[in-house]
C-alpha cells in the first residue's frame, strides 16, 4: 500500500497549461485536479477539498482569480488548503490584493511546473506569502 496523494486543483481556463502541469506532476504522488473556470473550481473544492489549489487570476465569467480565492477562504473545508496564484500579471497591486485575498503564494508566468513541489513544500500561512517571478530578458 503506497502513500496517499497529495491533491492539487488547477484552475486555469488555459487547457494547454492544466495539461502541462498535469503531466509534470502526476506521477510523483500528485493527484491532479483541473477546472477551467469558477465554476468547476468551486464544486470541486466544495466535493474533494484538495490540499493545494494553483489559481489563475484571468479567468472566463463573472468571477477571477481574487474572487475565488476568497470564496475558498469562507470554506470550512478549504480554510488550511495552500492557495498559489498563477498569472501573467506581475504588478504590485495585484500581488498584494492576492495576499489580501487569502492566496499563500503568486508566481508569475512564464514558470516550470518542476517548481511546484518544492514551492508547495515551503509554503507559510498566507502572511508570509512569497512572490516567484521567472527572469525576464532584457
Amino acid at each position: 500500500m503506497g502513500l496517499p496523494k497529495l491533491e492539487l486543483l488547477v484552475v486555469d481556463d488555459d487547457e494547454n497549461l492544466r495539461k502541462m502541469v498535469r503531466i509534470s506532476l502526476e506521477g510523483d504522488g500528485w493527484e491532479i485536479y483541473e477546472a477551467g473556470n469558477a465554476a468547476e473550481a468551486m464544486r470541486i473544492c466544495h466535493d474533494i477539498a484538495p490540499e493545494f489549489v494553483l489559481l489563475d487570476l484571468g479567468l472566463p465569467g463573472n468571477f477571477d482569480g481574487f474572487s475565488i480565492c476568497e470564496a475558498l477562504r469562507r470554506m470550512p473545508s478549504m480554510k488550511g488548503a495552500k492557495i498559489v496564484i498563477l498569472t501573467g500579471f506581475d504588478e504590485l497591486t495585484d500581488v498584494d490584493r492576492a495576499y489580501r485575498a487569502g492566496a499563500n503564494a503568486y508566481v508569475v508566468k512564464p514558470f516550470s511546473p518542476l517548481q511546484l513541489p518544492e514551492l508547495f513544500a515551503r509554503l507559510p500561512a498566507p502572511e508570509g506569502m512569497p512572490v516567484v517571478s521567472a527572469q525576464r530578458a532584457t
